[in-house]
C-alpha cells in the first residue's frame, strides 16, 4: 500500500510525523560519567542522601549498563489507603482518574522512551517512572501535581469507575487457575477483600470520598524515594526535594500487611465458579521469615518445578497448566503445587499431587550427591546472577527495602544461606514441613461444570480436615503476623 511503501521508504514522510512537538524527545543522549567506581561494595551500599521523619531518599549512580536512562521509584505509605474496603475502592478510582487525566501526556512520554506506572498496594500509592533523565523529571512532576490537585469530574469519573469494575469482573471470571490464587491470597492475607467486595465499594464511591483520598495524598503521607541510573546528584536532589514539598509529608506512617498463620490442621476450600476446567491449588506455608526458611522453600522450589510438571503430564495428560512454585506471602515463605485440567476432577487431581510427593521424598532420599550439589549450585547462580536492564535492578532494590534489606542484597543474604543446606537436612525439611501429616497447608479447588459428580465422590479430605465456605469463615479469630 502507498501509506507501506511510505514508511519503508528511505526519506521520512512528513504525513508520518507527530503534528506538534513531543515536550519528552530527550534533548541530548550523552551519559553522566559514574561519579562512584563499579564496585560490588559500592553497589550493596546506597546513599540516604535524606532522611527525616517523614521522608527517607535513596541514592544510587551506579549505571552499569552503559544507558543516559534512570529510575524514580515514589512511595507514598499510609495504612489509611487500605485501611477499608471502601477506603482503597475510593484510592483506587482516585488514581485511576489520575491516569486517565495524564494518558495524552503518558502516552507522548511512551513514545519518547519513557515509562510511567501508578497503583496502590498494602504500603499505600506507588508511582515508578524510568526513561532519559534529560526529560525524567518532567513527568514525574506531572503526576506529583497531579496527585495532589487533580479536580475530579462526574463526566469521567463514570466512565473510569465503570473501566474498573469491569476489570474486576474479569478477575472473577478468569481462568482457573488465575481464580485459585485469587482465593488462596484471600485465605491468607487478613482483611483481604474479594473482586466482588471491590465492585461493590466502587460504586458506592463518592466525590466526597475522592476529596478525602486526595487530602492523604496531600499531606498525610511517609514518602520514600529511590533513584537509580544515571541521574547526577544535583538533579536528584532538587527532584526529591520538590516531591518532598508538594505531598507535605509527615512521620512515617508505612502501611503494614497481616498474613494469617496456618495451624496444623488442613483446610479446604472449593470455589463455586461457572468454568469448565478444573483446579487445584495446594499451598504449604513456612513457620519463619528468616533467610534459611526462604532458602529452603527456593531449594524446594528448585528440585520440583520439573519433575511436578513430567508426573501431572504424562500417559495420563492430568493437565495443560502445571506449576510448582514458591509462594511468599510478603517476609513469610511458602510452596504452591496447581493444577488447571479441562479433563480430571480435583479429587484424582489431589490424589496424584500427594502421591507425587510422596515419591519426591524417595527421588530426594535415592538422589546422586553430585547432582543435589548441582541443583543448589544452579540455585546460586539464578539468586546472583547480574541484573538483565536497569528495570530490572530498580524493582529488586524496592523489594528488598519493602523486605527491609536495605544493603540490597536480599538475594545474596538467602544464597549464602542455599549454600549451607546440606542433603540430609534438606530431606528432614521436606519430611516436617511437606510430608508430615499436620503439615500447614490450604487446598483449594474447583469441579468443572462436567466433573461436578466425580468430585462428589472422589474428593475426599482426612479425619480433622477442615471444610470452609469462605476465606473470611478462615480467618475469624486466626492468629496472623504483621509485616
Amino acid at each position: 500500500t502507498p501509506w507501506m511503501q511510505a514508511w519503508d521508504a528511505a526519506a521520512i514522510d512528513a504525513a508520518l510525523l507527530s503534528a506538534t512537538p513531543n515536550a519528552f524527545v530527550p534533548t541530548t543522549l550523552a551519559q553522566n560519567e559514574t561519579l562512584q567506581p563499579q564496585s560490588a561494595l559500592y553497589d550493596y551500599l546506597p546513599d540516604v542522601r535524606i532522611k527525616t521523619a517523614g521522608m527517607t531518599y535513596w541514592y544510587l549512580n551506579n549505571d552499569g549498563f552503559a544507558s543516559p536512562r534512570s529510575n524514580i521509584q515514589v512511595s507514598l505509605q499510609s495504612p489509611w489507603f487500605y485501611a477499608s474496603t471502601a477506603q482503597r475502592a475510593a484510592t483506587e478510582l482516585y488514581l485511576a482518574l489520575v491516569t486517565a487525566s495524564l494518558a495524552p501526556q503518558s502516552t507522548q512520554a511512551s513514545m519518547a522512551g519513557l515509562n510511567s506506572q501508578l497503583w496502590l498496594d498494602p504500603r499505600g500509592v506507588q508511582l515508578h517512572l524510568s526513561g532519559f533523565q534529560d526529560s525524567l523529571s518532567i513527568l514525574t512532576e506531572m503526576f506529583a501535581s497531579e496527585l495532589v490537585a487533580l479536580s475530579p469530574k462526574k463526566s469521567a469519573l463514570n466512565s473510569v469507575r465503570d473501566a474498573l469494575k469491569s476489570q474486576y469482573r474479569r478477575q472473577a471470571t478468569g481462568p482457573v487457575s488465575q481464580q485459585l490464587q485469587q482465593a488462596l491470597s484471600a485465605m491468607v492475607t487478613v482483611d483481604s477483600p474479594t473482586n466482588a467486595d471491590m465492585e461493590q465499594a466502587l460504586s458506592r464511591v463518592t466525590l466526597t470520598e475522592l476529596l478525602e483520598v486526595q487530602k492523604h495524598i496531600q499531606s498525610q503521607t511517609h514518602l520514600e524515594i529511590l533513584t537509580t541510573g544515571n541521574l547526577l546528584p544535583p538533579e536528584s536532589d532538587a527532584l526529591a526535594r520538590r516531591l518532598e514539598s508538594t505531598f507535605s509529608v509527615i512521620a512515617n506512617r508505612s502501611g503494614q500487611v497481616n498474613i494469617a498463620t496456618l495451624d496444623r490442621t488442613t483446610a479446604h476450600l472449593q470455589l463455586p465458579t461457572q468454568a469448565e476446567d478444573s483446579g487445584l491449588l495446594v499451598y504449604y506455608q513456612g513457620e519463619s521469615p528468616s533467610y534459611r526458611e526462604r532458602a529452603l522453600y527456593e531449594m524446594l522450589s528448585r528440585v520440583s518445578a520439573n519433575p511436578f510438571i513430567t508426573a501431572m503430564r504424562d500417559d495420563t495428560q492430568l493437565g495443560p497448566r502445571v506449576q510448582a512454585e514458591t509462594a511468599h506471602f510478603e517476609q513469610l515463605p511458602g510452596m504452591t503445587y496447581s493444577i488447571q485440567s479441562p479433563t480430571t476432577d480435583p479429587g484424582l487431581l489431589l490424589l496424584q499431587v500427594d502421591r507425587f510427593l510422596k515419591d519426591q521424598l524417595q527421588m530426594l532420599v535415592q538422589m546422586d550427591p553430585d547432582t543435589f550439589v548441582q541443583y543448589r549450585s544452579g540455585l546460586v547462580s539464578q539468586l546472583t546472577q547480574p541484573d538483565y536492564n536497569l528495570a530490572q535492578q530498580s524493582d529488586r532494590w524496592t523489594q528488598d527495602l519493602r523486605y527491609q534489606v536495605p544493603h540490597f542484597n536480599l538475594n545474596k543474604r538467602i544464597a549464602l544461606e542455599v549454600e549451607k543446606i546440606s542433603q540430609t537436612g534438606f530431606i528432614r525439611f521436606y519430611q516436617n514441613q511437606i510430608l508430615n501429616a499436620d503439615a500447614r497447608r490450604i487446598v483449594v479447588y474447583h469441579a468443572g461444570l462436567s466433573h461436578q459428580e466425580a468430585a462428589a465422590s472422589n474428593y475426599h479430605a482426612s479425619a480433622g480436615d477442615r471444610i470452609l465456605s469462605s476465606a473470611k469463615q478462615y480467618q475469624f479469630k486466626r492468629p496472623f503476623r504483621t509485616f
